[in-house]
């Protein structure tokens, strides 16, 4: 079992026991998840992405110039 499992698993035993019986199928064979619950999972990203206007990959962050009082010098000059 891998390290994550073992903190994992009892985890949800204790703080949501409903959850665990599914999650121990899901990964009984694998450590990773299976190829069918990626696609669902990806579909499921991409529609609340879309739903909500985000990207799929990091944007490009150019923050507007400050108009105003120039920034002081952190070193002045003597």
């Amino acid at each position: 079992m891998p390290s994550a499992q073992k903190i994992f698993f009892p985890f949800l035993e204790k703080r949501f026991p409903k959850l665990a019986g599914p999650y121990r199928k899901l990964y009984a064979t694998s450590a990773y998840l299976g190829p069918d619950y990626k696609a669902r999972l990806r579909e499921r990203v991409a529609r609340i992405r879309e739903r909500h206007g985000l990207a799929s990959a990091p944007v490009e962050y150019r923050p507007e110039l400050w108009e105003g009082e120039e920034q002081g010098t952190l070193f002045p000059i003597q």
